[in-house]
């Protein structure tokens, strides 16, 4: 082999290691990547110990709480920093709960129409789990029954037939809604752990 064809071999190879370089880079860990934990519960050296003065930063996977932006815990609840992070909540949906009522709606100007249109509520079921962001130790598991619909997840006792009588239009016919965990039901199942002292 001629020096010029081994010479071109060797710029091409050092050339593809340099690209192999750039594409592979590893992204920044980001506080999305917790959401890796409810497919799999794993440690994330990343993330800071389960340990120290309340609150504790939490990344809820798949929902959330609902806090105002000025809300002193917002960074407690909506942590922008990974390294911060020292529990990941999972919520998932299990099944669907029971009957809630009937939304029934009448044409758009016509109040005492004929019900063109009605959308039954039922609350979903969910399992809200809890693990140690830093070692991935399970921390506890609650199943809930959702009662938060559209426009209600802060107010739970806001009617939310009104919330999706704004959506509605004039579209007819019939649909199902699930309720989601509304903000009290997570605290109560989450703030324990947030919240727990030492």
């Amino acid at each position: 082999m001629r020096r010029g064809a081994v010479l071109g071999v060797a710029v091409a190879v050092v050339a593809a290691g340099a690209i192999g370089y750039v594409v592979f880079k590893p992204e920044p860990f980001k506080v999305a990547d917790y959401d890796r934990m409810c497919e799999s519960p794993r440690s994330f050296e990343e993330a800071a110990a389960y340990q120290g003065p309340s609150p504790h930063p939490i990344e809820i996977v798949n929902g959330g709480v609902s806090l105002p932006s000025d809300d002193p815990e917002i960074s407690t609840w909506f942590p922008e920093d990974p390294a911060a992070v020292q529990l990941v909540s999972c919520i998932n949906r299990v099944g669907q709960g029971g009957f809630v009522k009937r939304c029934e709606y009448t044409e758009q100007n016509v109040p005492n129409g004929p019900v063109v249109r009605t959308i039954d509520l039922y609350r979903g079921t969910y399992t809200v789990a809890v693990f140690e962001a830093r070692t991935g130790k399970r921390l506890g598991e609650t199943r809930v029954d959702g009662v938060g619909f559209v426009g209600n997840t802060m107010k739970e006792d806001a009617d939310p037939c009104q919330t999706f009588l704004r959506t509605t239009q004039d579209a007819k016919g019939h649909s199902e809604q699930e309720g989601r965990p509304t903000t009290g039901q997570l605290r109560k199942i989450l703030d324990p752990h947030v919240h727990k002292q030492g």
